[in-house]
């Protein structure tokens, strides 16, 4: 795999390494305005303290960002778990060696600096740089029934070859590497985050996906000092496009890490596996740098915002998608969920008809960071079937 070199930029190779030095453009009008609620069904919000609108710690008053509609009770149709999961752990087969890995399950998190009312903003950041009461993510939702019926088929297929090939109930997954690019945009010193920042990174996700069937291998860094890229990339907009136009390498199996410092509030967001085939170029993951290990974004620094977008490059929706009703987020082991959650409340509950909490640990859910520290068997098999059948891994 080459690195990317665009008209106007300039690559000096360093090792592993890539600077990359971009000539500034200018944006066009109205390109750094944030996606709202209303557009493409995105998660985003105006959440930060000091904007017109301060968002609620409360995962009910969360909810008016736009990200569900549905309310505890107003659903029809209630979700139902999935009882053919097994209980016993996922298993996770490692360079053709068997070991029993047990996951997390609901274990009481800690709870750390930005939790409960929300978060306590440095005096020293401009308004632009403020850290939400609570997780916004910018991916936007699928809307697509074709893609959505054949994601469900794929895993319900997978699902099947699993059971088939299982030992005493225990399901077993091929553990897949994933080579990772990743490209730290920055203005001057400000986001110009150290290899040790992002090798911190990659162990976190390493961390994370190690019971469910994936690691990550760093294999390039790319740096690129371009202001207008750092301050303006946000979902969707001409900026987003001209910086993976510029800096994206390899196939659908390469993940793209990019590092941004958003004009709005969003901490992430992310590319689906189903969407490659339509828009190669736009792959990848877009994330706040400050939200790196040992960054500033208090409460949602400890890297589980890169963690939580590269489960949706690996084909999960949030939690909370669909809300109580089938088929929610096209996970059947998930517990149905209302509305996101924020900070990490005890005994959340939003959806009737089942006798389970809300997945407040869940990576795909919006808990801040200390919160989060477990995925589902049947995520697994999603991302699993997902990743197979679009990336090729």
């Amino acid at each position: 795999m080459g690195n990317a070199t665009s008209v106007n930029t300039t690559s000096k190779p360093k090792g592993n390494h890539t600077e990359v030095t971009s000539a500034q453009s200018t944006p066009t009008k109205g390109s750094l305005a944030g996606p709202s609620t209303a557009q493409n069904g995105t998660h985003a919000g105006s959440a930060g303290e000091g904007t017109s609108k301060q968002a609620s710690a409360s995962a009910g008053e969360a909810n008016q960002s736009g990200a569900v509609t549905s309310k505890k009770g107003e659903e029809k149709k209630d979700r139902k778990i999935d009882s053919a999961f097994p209980k016993v752990p996922l298993k996770v087969v490692h360079d053709n060696a068997n070991s029993s890995l047990s996951s997390k399950k609901h274990s009481s998190a800690s709870k750390g600096k930005g939790d409960g009312d929300g978060l306590t903003v440095p005096t020293a950041w401009n308004a632009a740089s403020l850290i939400p009461r609570t997780r916004f993510c910018g991916t936007v939702e699928n809307t697509n029934k074709t893609k959505d019926e054949m994601s469900r088929k794929l895993t319900k297929e997978r699902l099947h070859v699993l059971k088939k090939q299982s030992k005493n109930g225990v399901l077993a997954v091929q553990k897949k590497n994933v080579d990772v690019v990743f490209h730290v945009t920055h203005d001057g010193n400000d986001g110009n985050v150290s290899d040790s920042t992002i090798s911190d990174q990659i162990k976190e996700m390493n961390q994370a996906y190690a019971n469910y069937g994936f690691s990550f291998t760093l294999t390039n860094t790319t740096r690129s000092d371009n202001k207008t890229w750092f301050h303006g990339v946000t979902s969707g907009n001409s900026l987003e496009t001209d910086m993976k136009k510029a800096l994206r390498v390899g196939d659908a199996s390469i993940l793209n890490l990019y590092t941004v410092k958003f004009p709005d509030n969003l901490l992430g967001f992310s590319t689906f596996p189903f969407d490659y085939d339509d828009a190669p170029n736009s792959d990848g993951v877009v994330f706040l740098y400050s939200t790196m290990p040992g960054g500033d974004a208090q409460g949602y620094n400890q890297g589980k915002t890169a963690v939580h977008e590269v489960g949706h490059w690996l084909g999960l929706y949030h939690t909370f998608q669909g809300g109580c009703a089938d088929p929610g987020d096209s996970v059947d082991d998930t517990p149905p969920q209302a509305e996101p959650t924020s900070g990490c409340p005890t005994k959340k509950d939003t959806c009737t008809g089942d006798s389970l909490p809300d997945p407040i640990h869940n990576y795909m859910d919006y808990s801040s960071d200390p919160c989060l520290n477990q995925f589902t068997q049947g995520q697994a098999v999603r991302m699993d079937a997902l990743t197979s059948h679009y990336r090729k891994l």
